[in-house]
């Protein structure tokens, strides 16, 4: 994979890790990226260089899809059921899966884990990052 495309797969995945809506302008591969604009809190006047370069070439742009809660649940079942060296965790982990509110449950677990927090962020950004990568190869075909 060349160093450009590596570099818009990370810059994507960061974006959506954010909660970012992502374009793509398919003549120059440039990002356009925008938070949810219903959210609370969300100050649509911070964008509007990127809403202006979209609406201005929006026949260049499409969106790449975010992955949904689904894929995001099953990247964190993965890592947990590849968790041998720590059965009690393993287990703890894909309990929480099991109960209501799965993502605050994890996450509450393994903000805790220190030996394991910095293995889940790497777990999970390699395989968002592979997420991108198929989107892109999707879109860009």
């Amino acid at each position: 994979m060349n160093v450009q495309l590596k570099k818009l797969i990370d810059e994507i995945e960061n974006n959506f890790d954010c909660g970012m809506q992502v374009f793509i302008n398919t003549t120059n591969l440039n990002i356009c990226s925008f938070p949810d604009f219903d959210a609370p809190f969300s100050d649509e006047e911070m964008w509007e260089d990127q809403k202006k370069e979209l609406d201005d070439n929006w026949g260049n742009y499409i969106e790449v899809e975010r992955w949904d809660s689904t894929f995001s649940f099953e990247i964190m079942k993965s890592f947990a059921e590849n968790i041998s060296e720590n059965s009690l965790l393993k287990d703890k982990l894909l309990n929480a899966l099991q109960k209501q509110k799965p993502f605050r449950g994890f996450k509450n677990i393994i903000d805790y884990e220190i030996d394991y927090r910095q293995r889940w962020f790497e777990y999970k950004k390699k395989h968002q990052q592979n997420y991108v990568e198929k989107e892109l190869e999707r879109l860009l075909q």
